[in-house]
């Protein structure tokens, strides 16, 4: 099932683009807002929970897992309460 415009896609299991690009059509052509579709959902949801964490003395390989943990944990949810609408 493709998704609706404006509505996440969950089936890459990232979670979609996190600042998706915009493309509109004026009388002198096609623009982009930008060509790189930057990072996804998921790395997103990660860099967030890194800002709480970061100060901690565990090692960066644990901060790490627990921050994708985090921002899995994050995803999943977000597609349960979207189901449920």
């Amino acid at each position: 099932m493709e998704p609706k415009e404006n509505e996440i896609d969950y089936s890459s299991g990232v979670g979609g683009n996190a600042f998706p690009g915009e493309q509109g059509h004026t009388p002198y052509g096609t623009w982009n807002q930008t060509w790189d579709p930057g990072m996804n959902l998921l790395d997103y949801f990660a860099g967030q929970a890194l800002a709480n964490i970061a100060g901690t003395d565990k090692p960066a390989t644990r901060i790490a897992t627990a921050c994708y943990d985090f921002a899995q944990a994050m995803l999943t949810e977000s597609l349960k309460r979207r189901e449920e609408m």
